[in-house]
């Protein structure tokens, strides 16, 4: 089995030498402790205006790529991929913060785990990584094992192996330094995908860091955030529909005893009382509308998803949990339970305006049944959309066998 390591580099003349010598030293020893049998080295020099190119062009035994422009650190990755032979390949940074020796393990993580990505995780025991990005690092980590319910300590390692027939399901991936965070991210979240970690001490780097905190955080967390919404958008869409939910409740809580207490909606006027001004009202009703959107968008876009997954023969987890007849009846009892509650509080002034044109009645009961009626018909509305998608769901699959 042949295993390839792929070094991209951009402006690392202080370590670059250094690296390229320890992986060379430790080609042996990964052959000895290992089930590769061959080993190739590939430099990407990502379009360095220092000495970066001649330095690593010096040793024979290493084959030397260069862009003529900086590409970013994701595009030499790619280029270093795209040119390997090997059905494993290994990456690691040219900066000198991780030792090749840990190649080994990683190696046999992935034979023993038959995983698919082996991570070395630098934040562990002895780890010499700047307080900030060891705090960025964790804080990434730990919002992509939320969104996966799988933990993983250090989703932003460059230094890790992976399986040659893995990168089809991991692509595709950027071109800048969030490159191994998408992969982590992706990784975790794809069910057809298996990643395990292995702690390794870390270093700290030769000459400057290419990493700016804010705008390469920013990244970070967009890609994460956009991968988890592909994979996960229910849980995505749930999460933040419960959360204005939870915020409607704490804005009714005031007014709901109120009313309660004084037991007498009808002396209370909602433009001038603080508990119940129309202000908070209206805030109130947009919450909960809110958090009806989001909760049923996350539920059609887990159906889109499948829907796409069931072509491509990919494995499900809400069709295979219902089927293809989820209750969706629920969904429309739901939405006449609400109309009709709508009417009930209403009746006196739907009869005022019946018979004389005027409404004079508490204008709360008023916004209640407009809430009530909204949500009857966003109800309705998404289970209708809903059983048109599993219907041609059904269809593909029918179609299928």
């Amino acid at each position: 089995m042949e295993f390839s390591i792929v070094i991209p580099a951009y402006n690392e003349e202080e370590a670059i030498g250094v690296v390229i010598e320890q992986c060379l030293k430790e080609k042996n020893n990964i052959i000895n402790s290992t089930n590769v049998d061959d080993i190739e080295i590939i430099v990407v020099n990502d379009g360095s205006n220092d000495k970066t190119k001649a330095i690593s062009e010096s040793f024979e035994a290493v084959k030397v790529i260069s862009h003529e422009k900086n590409l970013g650190y994701g595009a030499a990755l790619k280029t270093g991929f795209a040119s390997t032979s090997g059905e494993l390949i290994g990456f690691l940074d040219g900066d000198g913060t991780c030792d090749p020796m840990y190649f080994i393990g990683l190696i046999n993580e992935i034979e023993r785990e038959n995983a698919d990505i082996a991570v070395a995780s630098r934040l562990g025991l002895g780890s010499k990584m700047p307080k900030i990005r060891r705090l960025g690092n964790k804080i990434f980590a730990s919002l992509v094992s939320l969104i996966a319910s799988t933990y993983i300590s250090d989703s932003s390692s460059g230094f890790r192996v992976l399986k040659r027939d893995s990168l089809s399901k991991l692509y595709p991936l950027p071109n800048g330094l969030h490159f191994v965070t998408a992969m982590s991210t992706r990784a975790v979240l794809d069910n057809n995908l298996t990643i395990v970690e292995m702690p390794i001490k870390y270093k700290e780097r030769a000459g400057k860091s290419k990493l700016s905190v804010f705008q390469d955080g920013i990244k970070f967390l967009y890609t994460i955030l956009e991968i988890g919404l592909t994979y996960k958008p229910l849980k995505f869409y749930t999460v933040l529909g419960l959360l204005f939910f939870l915020l409607s409740i704490i804005l009714s809580i005031n007014p709901v005893s109120y009313i309660i207490m004084n037991n007498n909606i009808g002396q209370i006027n909602i433009l001038i009382h603080p508990f119940l001004n129309v202000y908070r009202i209206v805030t109130i009703i947009v919450l909960i509308l809110s958090g009806l959107s989001l909760i049923c968008t996350g539920l059609l876009a887990e159906y889109i998803k499948e829907t796409i997954d069931n072509h491509l023969g990919i494995k499900q987890l809400i069709i295979k949990k219902y089927g293809f007849n989820p209750p969706i009846y629920k969904l429309f009892l739901f939405s006449i339970f609400s109309f009709l509650g709508a009417i009930l509080i209403n009746i006196e002034t739907i009869k005022q305006y019946t018979n004389t044109g005027i409404v004079d009645v508490n204008w709360l009961l008023v916004i209640i049944g407009a809430l009530l009626v909204l949500m009857s018909v966003q109800l309705f509305s998404f289970g209708i959309i809903l059983r048109i998608l599993i219907l041609y769901n059904w269809r593909l699959k029918s179609n299928d066998n």
